[in-house]
């Protein structure tokens, strides 16, 4: 029998422990050994939840005794915040694990890495699950449907034959979504809405039929139409480190905004500007100076009113 050590990450939802045991109990080929959670929150440290120990924040695994371990990112909170934390843990460079119930089968279904299905999903015939993707339990996949990069898809949710869901799509608690629509990137919709109609790209949506809901925060960032001083604004708030840098210079040859921070940074963008970022476009051209930030900025929100 083949041993693979586990650490997983967010100490904040027994269920992926109970899937892992489910599993090691089916199979007789493979057993896996959950070593204990990693955690951002730093308080968490020495603390056990759930019968395993908080080993630290996810930094630790950057030490030798983790090696061999591979991954498993328990966050499900939404999708944004699943794709934040997994750019987290990609950049430890260990591997991450599918982990799919074994009352769920996948024959005829595609799944891609860092994968969560949780019990007593049904995936019809030629459904594609994307990387990272989650799926709690008593969820229901029609046929020829594909769930996006980072989606968080809760318990109850229906989505019907031949659904498009774009990456990082949050579909919560009962939502149900008819045959043929296409649910855009980092797109929300409310717990128990049904969908009848095509919604958009950052939209958040609920209701039966589900309509756009705005947000009375997201209306008054919307109003400022000054980029450079709602960029300011988002550093005073999330990079006060980089207040100290000059608007003209290199923010510290770009290393401090690599890895986890670029990932703040995109979210703290696509929410605060209602745009949306590719990880493509992050690159020295684009953020590497405060003065080249704002002329992104300004191109893509010119791009997004044509």
């Amino acid at each position: 029998m083949k041993n693979k050590k586990i650490v997983i990450m967010g100490a904040n939802n027994p269920q992926t422990v109970r899937l892992i045991d489910d599993i090691n109990s089916a199979r007789d080929d493979i057993r896996y050994e959950i070593l204990g959670w990693v955690d951002n929150d730093q308080t968490k440290t020495g603390q056990l939840f759930f019968g395993y120990l908080v080993l630290g924040t996810p930094e630790i695994l950057r030490q030798e005794v983790y090696k061999d371990v591979s991954l498993v990112n328990n966050i499900t909170t939404d999708a944004l915040t699943r794709k934040e934390t997994t750019h987290q843990l990609l950049s430890y460079g260990l591997p991450f694990l599918s982990l799919v119930h074994p009352s769920v089968s996948l024959k005829d279904v595609t799944i891609g890495e860092g994968v969560l299905i949780h019990e007593h999903v049904i995936l019809e015939a030629y459904v594609k699950i994307s990387d990272y993707v989650a799926i709690a339990s008593g969820a229901i996949i029609c046929h020829e449907s594909s769930i996006g990069t980072y989606s968080f898809i809760s318990s109850g949710v229906k989505v019907a034959g031949l659904v498009t869901i774009d990456k990082c799509v949050t579909l919560f608690l009962g939502a149900m979504i008819a045959p043929r629509i296409k649910i855009g990137e980092s797109a929300k919709v409310s717990a128990g809405s049904v969908i009848f109609e095509d919604v958009e790209p950052l939209a958040i949506v609920g209701g039966n039929p589900a309509r756009r809901v705005e947000l009375k925060n997201q209306q008054k960032t919307m109003a400022c139409t000054d980029v450079e001083f709602a960029l300011e604004n988002i550093f005073k708030r999330s990079f006060p480190h980089l207040l100290t840098i000059k608007k003209d210079a290199y923010f510290a040859d770009y290393e401090m905004l690599k890895s986890f921070e670029i990932l703040k940074l995109i979210l703290e963008l696509e929410a605060v500007f209602n745009i949306i970022v590719d990880d493509a476009e992050i690159d020295e051209c684009n953020v590497g100076s405060f003065d080249n930030l704002v002329v992104f900025l300004q191109r893509k929100l010119e791009k997004a009113e044509k």
